[in-house]
């Protein structure tokens, strides 16, 4: 049986806060140290390439970025249902024809909740958003807009959104970098992802080693605690269609990310641990999505997917908790 738990020191980076003037203001250093448990994992052998994750009304919903189908499962990863999102695909769709659904998000649109799924946009067969309504119904489509793909290929060399998340009622991309471009960035479009307009770009550092990199992998607005929380992997590709060798997968905490999103600094994260190297159940697992089931006193429990590039997603349920 593995032990329930590990102590690992982590150091917060420098970070900003916005001032009254839109200004941004340093906010002093602190040492944090995480208590991190593994609940419980399992392998999904007949979903295929888990790449998104969210929690909405006590419900696990699934992506896989070949996938044809979202997979929906209770808390204790007993499936509940299925939804088709691309009639007639096969259970895997080949490479050059997938979607690449790489994100998910519970999103309110026109007062109504939906799953918002995002494609990768590395390809032009990659363009697509879906709108999926949350209690049933055809999912609408839509392309993100032409001004978000410009900007960000302008900015980061390559598109490959990973992440998607909803904060306060915003949508936040992650646009993950390559051995090419090894630099993570976070998109704020002005609306929809599909809306006109010209988005807010800011890089994302990678909190490991000096002058290594991972690339983002997935996002997750907690508001209670203000908290983006942000998944990182190796992966040796030079490209953001190429799929390479599994490396590590981390784990990160942004603090004050609603006001911290809104300045022009790079963002690095105050907290992160490499789950590879700490919980022997993620090696060989390339970790592509995050959410939060319960907030907690001192933490959270969360969930995460991963994608081991043979076909099976596997499942994590971790308690990450502030040690005093």
């Amino acid at each position: 049986m593995m032990k329930r738990r590990w102590f690992l020191q982590l150091i917060l980076g420098a970070a900003v806060l916005p001032g009254r003037s839109g200004a941004c203001m340093p906010y002093s250093r602190e040492m944090k140290r995480l208590r991190i448990q593994l609940i419980r994992s399992q392998t999904l052998p007949d979903f295929p390439s888990g790449s998104g994750i969210c929690w909405q009304d006590g419900r696990l919903c699934l992506v896989g970025d070949d996938a044809r189908e979202i997979v929906v499962l209770d808390a204790a990863y007993r499936e509940l249902g299925r939804r088709i999102l691309f009639p007639g695909a096969p259970v895997r769709t080949p490479k050059p024809l997938k979607a690449d659904i790489e994100a998910v998000a519970a999103v309110s649109y026109k007062g109504k909740p939906y799953l918002l799924a995002a494609g990768s946009a590395s390809t032009d067969v990659r363009m697509q958003l879906l709108l999926v309504p949350f209690e049933g119904g055809e999912p609408q489509k839509f392309s993100y807009t032409p001004s978000i793909i410009e900007a960000v290929r302008k900015q980061a060399g390559a598109i490959n959104f990973e992440g998607c998340t909803d904060v306060l009622g915003r949508i936040v991309l992650a646009n993950r970098g390559n051995a090419t471009f090894p630099v993570n960035h976070l998109v704020l479009p002005e609306g929809w992802p599909w809306e006109p307009g010209i988005p807010h770009i800011l890089p994302l550092e990678f909190p490991g080693e000096p002058g290594a990199f991972a690339g983002v992998s997935d996002i997750y607005y907690e508001p209670r605690r203000d908290v983006l929380m942000l998944t990182f992997s190796t992966e040796a590709t030079a490209s953001a269609y190429d799929d390479g060798a599994i490396g590590d997968s981390w784990l990160a905490l942004i603090e004050r990310f609603a006001g911290r999103m809104r300045g022009n600094e790079p963002l690095r994260p105050d907290a992160w641990v490499n789950l590879s190297a700490t919980i022997a159940a993620f090696k060989g697992e390339k970790v592509e999505g995050v959410c939060v089931e319960q907030t907690e006193e001192r933490g959270w429990v969360l969930h995460l997917v991963s994608d081991n590039d043979a076909g099976q997603s596997r499942l994590f349920c971790l308690r990450v908790e502030w040690a005093v």
